[in-house]
């Protein structure tokens, strides 16, 4: 029987936020995006986890899809932790038909 190999969490921690920079965010966004891929497959959750990284993040910044370096706008917060965002576009204009809902982002 084959024995079962483990990569530690900091090798793959790492190798994701070097890879996310290099697709284009800036570090401290690699580094959250890393720690919520990384808590998905620690709670679990591997559907959500690191295995979202090329086809989910970079392909699709790739693709044009996604933009690596955005600013939000945090513009009402409940009390349960969730927010409601508005994206600032390149001009630095606010784009009120860009709304999402989150939770978990208002940390």
């Amino acid at each position: 029987m084959a024995k079962e190999e483990f990569i530690p969490f900091e090798v793959i921690e790492q190798f994701m936020v070097e890879i996310l920079m290099k697709a284009g965010l800036p570090e401290e966004d690699s580094k959250i995006v890393t720690d919520v891929l990384m808590q998905a497959d620690k709670l679990g959750f591997d559907s959500h986890g690191v295995n979202r990284l090329k086809p989910i993040y970079l392909d699709r910044i790739t693709d044009g899809i996604l933009n690596p370096v955005t600013e939000m706008e945090i513009v009402k917060e409940s009390p349960d932790g969730s927010c409601y965002c508005l994206q600032i576009n390149e001009d630095g204009d606010r784009e009120s038909q860009k709304i999402w809902h989150g939770y978990g982002c208002c940390a």
